[in-house]
């Protein structure tokens, strides 16, 4: 009671209503600025910080889904006059042909024989067995700088690859011309004929590299020293993506995750939501992935935020909500503060008011 009176008393002081307007004023300019940078799910396409892993860094893409029916994980479609080299630091080979260890698929040199330019190699990964949850490695082991090639390395943990090549020339192509390869397992080397299909299993955990060249460098499928070269089909439903640097003690350079908030891990098995990752381009130092979809993104430790204040200003019924409270606050805030000046002009009684006698 005590207090109550006190309260009432102190709240018709003109300098303590000012300092709550002013108070109040000052809170609400706080909330707002806060509500406009709050970390949130943020629209991929198009994002600044798109996912970008340099020569010493790591992308992995993980809570991959993989269909009862595995479709392609990774497919490369030739054009005219690629060139493309294959090595796999564990490989067994099947059919005929059954042998294992290192294994390295490449063209050979002019002119035994001399090679056709039409030649086109088309190569397909997929998981060996259907079914369940895998993760995808990509990353460079050089710098290709001025060399008119380009090269990424691709590991899967968890899943066996079933991995099919075939290297064949267009119809028509000049006779007498070739499109023989070689192939080498561990000691064992053999010449591939044309248009012969090869199979082979990479274990898991094993690293699958391609390198990707023309027969002319004026042909070359990217621009420049700096250009961006996407040889793959390529589409996975995923769960999250990492960058990071594991020569500096795994140092996170950016996390994309659909986790419904960021410090929650998503638990293993558990089926991956609608996040996109597509279009990966191989540069001379770098490699490039598009991801679509909304997703919480970290960079560098700071998660990026969104601008819940514009979203609700966007939206009619809020909007003018929002209004409404703001021009509710300022009148009142004002209506205190010009009290208060007013009481504050108002001249002060001065002398003795004189007494008729």
């Amino acid at each position: 009671m005590i207090l109550g009176r006190a309260a009432r008393a102190a709240w018709k002081r003109r300098p303590v209503q000012s300092a709550v307007a002013l108070l109040v004023l000052l809170g609400s300019a706080y909330l707002w600025s806060l509500f406009s940078d709050i970390p949130g799910r943020v629209a991929l396409t198009g994002h600044a910080a798109a996912p970008v892993a340099q020569t010493s860094e790591r992308m992995t893409v993980q809570g991959v889904s993989i269909a009862d029916a595995p479709s392609s994980l990774l497919r490369f479609n030739p054009n005219e006059g690629d060139v493309v080299g294959l090595t796999a630091s564990q490989a067994a080979l099947s059919g005929p042909l059954a042998h294992t260890g290192r294994l390295q698929y490449s063209a050979l040199e002019d002119p035994a024989p001399a090679r056709n330019n039409d030649c086109r190699t088309t190569i397909d990964v997929k998981p060996a067995a259907p079914g369940g949850i895998v993760s995808l490695v990509l990353y460079q082991t050089e710098d290709a700088g001025d060399s008119p090639f380009r090269e990424v390395t691709v590991e899967v943990p968890n899943r066996d690859l079933a991995i099919s090549v075939l290297t064949a020339a267009a119809a028509g192509h000049p006779p007498g011309r070739s499109c023989a390869n070689r192939l080498a397992v561990g000691g064992w080397a053999i010449t591939v004929p044309d248009a012969m299909p090869l199979a082979f299993t990479v274990p898991a955990g094993a690293s699958l590299r391609f390198q990707f060249s023309a027969r002319d460098p004026r042909r070359l499928r990217w621009r420049g020293r700096a250009g961006f070269f996407q040889p793959f089909s390529w589409s996975v439903d995923a769960a999250s993506l990492t960058v990071a640097n594991p020569a500096a003690s795994g140092t996170l350079l950016q996390e994309v995750t659909l986790n419904p908030v960021p410090w929650l891990r998503r638990l293993p098995g558990e089926p991956p939501g609608p996040l996109t990752f597509d279009q990966l381009e191989i540069g001379p130092s770098s490699l490039k992935i598009r991801a679509r979809g909304e997703a919480w993104v970290q960079t560098n430790g700071g998660w990026a935020s969104v601008n819940w204040l514009e979203k609700v200003k966007n939206n009619p019924f809020l909007g003018a909500l929002l209004a409404a409270l703001t021009t509710a606050i300022l009148v009142w805030c004002g209506r205190l503060l010009h009290i208060s000046l007013a009481d504050e002009k108002k001249p002060e009684p001065s002398g003795t008011p004189l007494i008729s006698p």
